[in-house]
């Protein structure tokens, strides 16, 4: 099988998986957890795919004659592999904001689960003390 082949195919994966992060950026003002578990599907397929073409790769290149290293080769192999870096810094940056989305949505939950909290307790203390004010005059009364 051709390397240059291969190496298009495996900047393919990394365009999907680009795309499926870049998609979920657009489409999610809020975030949700089944969401998330959509795209972590699709980024761990096109991780799955990634990872078989890099062996293919790695198991081809030592076998290429150097006959076969012209410099039109070997320009075609720098090109590819220039996309492929280009196309990991945009997945990081990507990653860096779906990151931020859940950090920031992971504070607003906590800060809600502590409003919460904090109310449940307030109502619990409320209501102690006005039983025992209610439970101490009613049996005055009686």
């Amino acid at each position: 099988m051709d390397v240059v082949r291969l190496l298009r195919s495996r900047n393919r994966c990394l365009e999907k998986f680009l795309a499926v992060s870049t998609r979920f950026l657009k489409h999610q003002s809020s975030l949700d957890l089944s969401s998330l578990q959509k795209l972590e599907d699709a980024r761990n397929h096109a991780i799955k795919a990634f990872q078989l073409y890099e062996k293919k790769i790695n198991e081809i290149i030592p076998s290429i004659p150097s006959s076969s290293r012209t410099p039109d080769f070997k320009e075609k192999i720098k090109k590819l592999v220039a996309e492929h870096e280009s196309m990991l810094g945009q997945i990081l940056t990507t990653d860096d904001e779906i990151i931020e989305r859940i950090e920031n949505e992971k504070k607003r939950l906590l800060l809600e689960f502590n409003s919460s909290k904090k109310q449940t307790t307030l109502v619990k203390k409320f209501k102690s003390v006005w039983l025992n004010k209610q439970g101490e005059e009613l049996d005055k009364t009686l």
